[in-house]
C-alpha cells in the first residue's frame, strides 16, 4: 500500500490516530463508491453510442478497423468513425478504472462480482 501525505482539518488531526485512520479510510471508500456510480453512468452513455454505430454499420469497431473505410467513404462516415473511436476509448478507459476501483470500494464482508 502506498503512503500519501495530505493536510487535514485540525479537528481530525486532534483525533486518536486509529480513529483518524478509520475516518479517512471510510471517506475514501465512500467517495470511491460515489465515483463508481459516475463512471458506470459514463460507461452506459458510451455503450449506447457504440450500439448505435454498430447497428448503423452492422459491425463492431474492430471489424471496421480490420476492413477499413472504403476509399469513397463520405465525410460523415469518417466523422462517425472518429466519434465511434472516441466512445470506444471512453468505454475501455472507464472499464479499467471501474475494475480497479471496485476493489477499493468493497467492505471486508463484500465480494467482487
Amino acid at each position: 500500500m502506498s503512503v500519501v501525505e495530505m493536510q487535514i482539518p485540525q479537528v481530525l488531526s486532534d483525533l486518536y490516530a486509529p480513529e483518524q485512520d478509520r475516518l479517512l479510510r471510510g471517506a475514501l471508500r465512500q467517495y470511491t463508491r460515489l465515483r463508481l456510480h459516475g463512471l458506470l453512468a459514463e460507461m452506459q452513455e458510451a455503450e449506447a453510442h457504440i450500439q448505435q454505430f454498430e447497428a448503423q454499420y452492422g459491425m463492431s469497431l474492430r471489424e471496421l478497423e480490420r476492413q477499413g473505410l472504403p476509399e469513397n467513404a463520405s465525410v460523415e462516415a469518417h466523422e462517425d468513425y472518429n466519434r465511434w473511436f472516441f466512445w470506444q476509448s471512453v468505454l475501455d478507459r472507464q472499464e479499467k478504472i471501474v475494475k480497479r476501483l471496485r476493489k477499493v470500494a468493497l467492505l471486508p464482508h463484500e465480494t467482487a462480482t
